[in-house]
């Protein structure tokens, strides 16, 4: 997800509030700050995903779409998984 969201943000890195968006995630996460740091960009727009909620593994099957490109404006839909049904 942080990949993704550093190429939408290096469209709009004038934007000062996305600057400060960053800069506060960096300050209060040092999770984030490091990740940040590795300049990661891309990640497929539809797919899996796999993330930790409370400490458990949990599987979402993603997708995206583009509303707006120049406003970076996008609807990105997260469904939870059911690991059973695999």
């Amino acid at each position: 997800m942080l990949s993704s969201y550093r190429r939408d943000h290096a469209r709009g890195a004038q934007d000062a509030d996305a600057q400060a968006l960053v800069e506060s995630l960096r300050r209060a996460s040092p999770e984030f700050a490091a990740w940040w740091a590795h300049h990661d960009a891309g990640a497929p727009c539809s797919g899996e995903r796999r993330l930790c909620v409370d400490g458990v593994p949990v599987a979402f099957e993603h997708t995206m779409l583009t509303i707006d490109e120049e406003r970076h404006l996008r609807l990105v839909v997260h469904a939870r998984r059911d690991e059973a049904a695999r």
